[in-house]
């Protein structure tokens, strides 16, 4: 459940943040304060499921899921420390919304 509302909230977030023009004039280093929440959400989330997916699986589970989850959350939290790169982040954001037709 909590991936389903995560996955909704964080694509309708990175879609209002692709609207911007300051993103799409300057893609490496646009920078919007507007989108920060929607960028902490997503990198919250993946440490949420990363500590989840640990506790579920061990580190034998699924060991691509936590290398996946783990670049996730420090690009995310390098991009929101030093303001760059928020449209390409908020452009994988928009994966996201396949997240809730995982777990039907």
């Amino acid at each position: 459940m909590v991936s389903a509302i995560v996955g909704v909230v964080s694509t309708v977030g990175a879609i209002l943040c692709l609207r911007t023009t300051e993103l799409r004039s300057d893609p490496g280093c646009g920078y919007k304060s507007e989108c920060e929440w929607a960028l902490g959400l997503c990198a919250g989330y993946m440490l949420y499921d990363l500590i989840h997916s640990y506790n579920q699986y061990g580190l034998t589970g699924f060991p691509t899921m936590i290398i996946h989850h783990v670049n996730i959350f420090v690009v995310f939290v390098a991009g929101l420390v030093y303001k760059t790169g928020y449209f390409y982040m908020a452009a994988y954001m928009t994966n996201e919304i396949s997240q809730p037709f995982f777990h039907l």
